[in-house]
Formats: structure tokens, C-alpha cells, sequence
């Protein structure tokens, strides 16, 4: 997976910049600190803790031709 962000105007029609900080945090940890998956789908998770937001993706690792180990990849959003 690639995310590519491109930053036009400091506001535009095509959208204003955000805060999207890496979390040095699992998914697992998250959760087991309290975050609450408030939506999500197949593209991602929201979490929720205290006001704060994180946007959480995870792939699946191919071992022996099974999918058998996760790794999450987490984002502040404010």
C-alpha cells in the first residue's frame, strides 16, 4: 500500500491540508488502551479515545500461503 498526498494551496476546492501523523502504536495497543472503533470497513477503521481520532488500516501478511499475521498502520488525525 502507497499513500501519495499532494499539497495544491494552503485552501482550495480540491481540499485543505489536515494533520496525518504516524501513531508508533499497534492496533492492538490501541485498543487495549481504551480507543473505541467507532466505523470501519474493509479500506480502514476510525478509533476514538478522549476527543482524539485515528484512522488505522491493516494488511495481511502471507506466510505459508495463509494469511496469518496482521500489521497495522495508524494515523493521528487531530
Amino acid at each position: 500500500m502507497v499513500l501519495v498526498m499532494v499539497i495544491a494551496g494552503a485552501c482550495s476546492a480540491e481540499g485543505i491540508p489536515t494533520k496525518f501523523a504516524p501513531v508508533n502504536e499497534s492496533l492492538e495497543m490501541l485498543l487495549n488502551q481504551g480507543w473505541t472503533i467507532v466505523t470501519g470497513d474493509l479500506a480502514g477503521l476510525i478509533l476514538q479515545n478522549g476527543g482524539k481520532w485515528v484512522s488505522c488500516k491493516i494488511t495481511v501478511v502471507r506466510e505459508g500461503g495463509r494469511g496469518t499475521k496482521g500489521i497495522s498502520f495508524c494515523t493521528a488525525l487531530n
